[in-house]
């Protein structure tokens, strides 16, 4: 319905019945009528050659609600993609804490991967990955792991728990080679 993107804030409030826009497109239903009402049924309300600067403000103004809203509908719909990837993410986190848990390695990985394939900045699904490839004494993978880790911004209060996997790393190399 390409005409609803012509009245600002319907489209968002039609399809998705969000109250914000169900205000921005009652404002511009009031703007509307207003304007209307100014300009041709009340023109003495208004002192003479106003009426063209308020048509000029209104249509201005409409153009600029039409932008704003298609806007906000791309920001929403932004938000909810990263909403259900990160659902999805949940999902297969718990997934791959299971395997784990069940010592099915295999299926670990595999989940693991594909949901660091599709979420990279994941850090609890990382460390995991890293326990799980320590577990498995595939040293050369777990570095690498853990260097991806430390080059996450998003890494905050998650640097100790990666401080301490690195020891853990080193020592069981250590042991695995005696």
């Amino acid at each position: 319905m390409k005409i609803s993107r012509l009245w600002p804030g319907f489209r968002l409030f039609y399809f998705r019945g969000s109250r914000i826009a169900w205000g921005v497109a009652m404002f511009y239903a009031w703007f509307a009528m207003g304007v209307i009402a100014c300009t041709f049924f009340w023109n003495e309300f208004l002192p003479k050659g106003s009426q063209t600067t308020l048509l000029l403000i209104f249509f201005l103004a409409w153009i600029l609600g039409i932008f704003l809203s298609q806007q906000h509908e791309v920001a929403v719909e932004a938000r909810e993609a990263q909403s259900q990837k990160n659902a999805m993410a949940e999902d297969t986190l718990f997934l791959a804490q299971t395997a784990y848990l069940r010592q099915d390695f295999y299926e670990t990985e595999r989940v693991l991967r594909e949901r660091l394939s599709k979420v990279p900045e994941d850090i609890p699904a990382r460390m995991l990955f890293v326990g799980m490839l320590r577990r498995l004494q595939r040293w050369d993978e777990v570095r690498q792991q853990l260097a991806l880790l430390e080059q996450n911004p998003q890494l905050g209060g998650w640097y100790f728990e990666v401080w301490r996997e690195k020891e853990r790393t080193n020592r069981a190399e250590k042991e695995s080679i005696l």
